[in-house]
């Protein structure tokens, strides 16, 4: 056997093992921290350097509604697709308003929402648990280009153009848990992204950490595996390069 045949699938073997790797590294991340933070609220905390857990139930910070579906919530986004797969000019434009919400009386900085402790509740990068949506049927859309323009949405709107459309809502009064670093504004104490290790999620804290120390334990076999066969494969194919 020619030992260049086998360095691609040893490669390949690496490669997938190493990707799996920093998955497993990530679990373990998350399991240690929702194992080990304690819980807020944050301003009772001496400092502010370290991973707390809070929960509660949203509140906005100001009265909202969805621009498009006119709900009422606590922060939403909308994402806009300009002629999606489409081979001619695309565009994508999102909108996130506003920039942080309330649980239990602490405020909470929306950019948690894109990280998520519970990989199953994954739906376009959003903790899917936590959030309402409205889909927009793809097409022209010239009444909700219009209305979002109008709001001050900066889309670049062209004759023959087809959109997709989706508005994702926090609703108010939802359950919430919240993983993340107490930090100072100018106004008090935020809960915000620190590390590797934050998010949100509407699952209680035990579930949570039943889930991380489970994910993380099925992670941690199977790419020491392939590392090691990856590996063992490469030597081989070198050894059979050597020998010829």
């Amino acid at each position: 056997m020619d030992g260049a045949a086998l360095i691609w699938p040893a490669f390949g073997l690496l490669a997938f093992g190493g990707v799996l790797q920093l998955i497993g590294w990530h679990r373990g991340a998350l399991a240690r921290a929702l194992g080990t933070a304690p819980p807020g609220p944050p301003h009772l905390m001496t400092h502010t350097g370290r991973v707390m857990i809070h929960t509660g139930r949203v509140r906005p910070l100001a009265e909202l509604v969805g621009p498009l579906s006119g709900e009422k919530c606590a922060w939403f986004r909308v994402d806009v697709r300009q002629n999606p797969g489409s081979r001619g000019p695309t565009a994508h434009y999102r909108w996130d308003e506003p920039a942080s919400f309330a649980v239990g009386g602490v405020e909470v900085a929306a950019r948690l929402l894109d990280r998520h402790l519970y990989e199953e509740d994954i739906h376009a990068g959003l903790a899917a648990g936590l959030l309402k949506w409205h889909d927009v049927p793809e097409g022209r859309c010239r009444d909700e280009v219009a209305r979002l323009q109008a709001a001050g949405m900066r889309i670049r709107d062209r004759r023959g153009d087809f959109y997709r459309i989706t508005e994702y809502r926090l609703p108010v009064d939802q359950p919430i848990t919240v993983l993340g670093r107490p930090r100072h504004t100018g106004h008090g104490l935020m809960l915000t992204t620190g590390g590797v290790a934050c998010g949100v999620s509407e699952r209680p804290v035990e579930e949570l950490r039943a889930a991380a120390r489970a994910e993380a334990a099925t992670t941690r076999l199977l790419p020491r595996v392939l590392l090691a066969a990856g590996a063992v494969v490469l030597v081989v194919s070198l050894l059979l390069r050597l020998a010829h």
